[in-house]
This record gives structure tokens, sequence and C-alpha cells, in this order.
């Protein structure tokens, strides 16, 4: 088998001036530096692998890195007033946040955005009074992507404006106890009209007079 001759390819590109000269190997040569490269391609083959392997083992570690960072950034951002010994961790957590991204790791939330294509993945759709167009209104996992390349897919909430003369259904009132019918209430009026219409009743006379 030949020599590869790549290198002679790459040169007829160049003018003739400046190509290198073509070298010139015995036939034991060649046959000598195919056996070298045949000992030596499992080596690089199986150093290619383990750099493979570095390299998604590295980003498996930046997704869990730049996800625990980005929900205790969201934890933190929600309160009102924050410790001294608190403040200090979320310095430290700001700094790691942009080492990273000078790494070329980014970390996206996607809250307000209009989402387009296969990134996020939208998990739920809910609609939402206010709204005036379709956008996201929750990130449950941000994306995060290492010089431009996606290594984690966020999940999301699309939020899309409620439909017109929606209107919440009232809770129906619990019915009330209904009074029984077999006891009518009777008012004060009632009474006192009863009283007039009964005759006086004369006054008992004692025994003594009669006598």
């Amino acid at each position: 088998m030949g020599f590869p001759d790549r290198m002679f390819w790459k040169q007829l590109f160049f003018p003739p001036e400046f190509r290198l000269p073509e070298p010139e190997f015995s036939e034991g040569q060649l046959d000598l530096l195919e056996e070298l490269i045949q000992l030596i391609q499992p080596t690089i083959i199986q150093a290619d692998e383990l750099h493979r392997s570095d390299v998604r083992n590295m980003a498996q570690f930046l997704v869990d890195l730049g996800t625990g960072i980005w929900r205790i950034r969201n934890k933190i951002g929600g309160l009102k007033r924050l410790p001294k010994e608190l403040k200090d961790a979320l310095y430290s957590l700001e700094s790691t946040w942009e080492s990273m991204a000078e790494g070329g790791v980014q970390i996206v939330d996607h809250v307000g955005e209009v989402p387009s294509g296969m990134v996020p993945r939208i998990v739920e759709i809910r609609d939402v009074e206010g709204l005036e167009r379709e956008q996201v209104v929750e990130t449950l996992k941000p994306t995060i992507t290492l010089k431009g390349e996606v290594i984690q897919v966020g999940d999301v909430v699309l939020g899309r404006p409620a439909p017109a003369g929606a209107v919440s259904t009232p809770k129906p009132e619990e019915p009330q106890e209904k009074e029984e019918l077999d006891e009518p209430k009777t008012t004060v009026i009632e009474v006192s009209k009863r009283q007039k219409k009964a005759p006086a009743t004369p006054p008992e006379e004692d025994a003594d007079d009669g006598a």
C-alpha cells in the first residue's frame, strides 16, 4: 500500500515556488511507516475516547453546578432582607456565575421570552389573565450552553392570554336551613291584632258582695 498523499494534495493549492518538495521514501521505509501507524492507531483512538468521556463528564458537572446556582439565586432574589452571612454567600455565588460566563457557560432563565424551536422545552401551558401575548411565565429548569452548544435543554411553563370574557365562577353559597312550616313565626303586629279582637273578660265579683 502506498503512503497517504494528503500533504501532496494540499500542496497543489499553493504556487509551485511555495510548494514543499515531495518526500522520497523507499518501499521498505513506506512499509515501516505504515506498520508504525497501525501500532499507534489504537492508542490514538483510546485517547480520543477518553477525551470525549472527559468532555461529557465536565458537561454534566457544569449542568449540575449551573442549575444549582440558578435555583439558589432565584430563592435568594425573593427575599426582602438578607443577613450579612447570606450576603457574603451571595457575593461568592455571583463571582462563580461570572467566572462560568467568562468560561463560555451561559445559563438562560427564559422568563418573559417567546419560545421558538425546540429550546426551551414547553412542559405546561397555562392561561394567565393580563397577558397580551404568549410568553414564558415560569422556568422549571434553565437552558445551559457551553461555548454555544446546548448541554441542557430548559423546561418552562408557557403562559397565554386568558380567553375574552372568561370570569372565574363564584363559589355557590350553601343553602340555608329552611324554617319549619308547621310552626310559623308570629310577629309582634299579629299579636297586637289578636289582642284587639279578643272580647274583654269582665272582672269576677267577690263572693262577699253576693252574700
